[in-house]
């Protein structure tokens, strides 16, 4: 049994999303891709954020816009959708569909930056949990939090919380930290 193979039956493999516009048409689901394609506030903050080429991951993904803008869009060669809800991640799943990208998208079911190897993606984005989730998150592997070049976290927390983010995994030079407040 191959690893993506295997990886695509517990649900985590990569996918290539590819469905044309006509046969959504066909479908009745345009408007689909068309959300996909027009973020608006917060996603569209957090997407602005994200430089041509870096590659992903959304821990916390929910319906995957975000990840999916970024790779039909051609920013994001590689993105990452991530959930630790089984009922998210299959929403997200089910959105892949009318999406039309040559960039990897890959679901994995799981606890937060555990998904990841150290270093695996250029870019974090947790952008719907809440601040003490978030802080869990950071605060359970210092050195892994601080494997990746950049955190963008969707500013919900307050100063000295955030601070105290910053310094528990900042301790890696390559790390920048961009808080998102819309």
């Amino acid at each position: 049994c191959n690893k993506r193979a295997y990886q695509a039956d517990r649900g985590e493999g990569s996918q290539k999303a590819q469905t044309s516009e006509q046969e959504q048409e066909a479908q009745g689901l345009s408007g689909v891709s068309r959300v996909m394609t027009e973020l608006k506030g917060r996603l569209k903050a957090i997407a602005e954020k994200i430089k041509k080429g870096e590659t992903m991951a959304d821990i916390g993904t929910d319906h995957g816009f975000l990840p999916f803008y970024l790779a039909e869009n051609g920013i994001s060669p590689k993105v990452i959708l991530a959930d630790i809800s089984p009922g998210s991640l299959m929403k997200a799943k089910e959105n892949s569909k009318y999406v039309s990208t040559d960039a990897e998208i890959d679901f994995r079911l799981g606890d937060g930056l555990d998904v990841l190897s150290p270093g695996e993606v250029d870019v974090i984005v947790i952008a719907g949990l809440g601040a003490t989730t978030m802080r869990q998150m950071m605060e359970k592997d210092p050195k892994h939090s601080a494997s990746f070049s950049r955190l963008c976290l969707r500013r919900r927390a307050s100063l000295r919380m955030r601070l105290a983010w910053f310094s528990a995994i900042s301790t890696s030079p390559r790390v920048s930290l961009v808080w998102i407040s819309s």
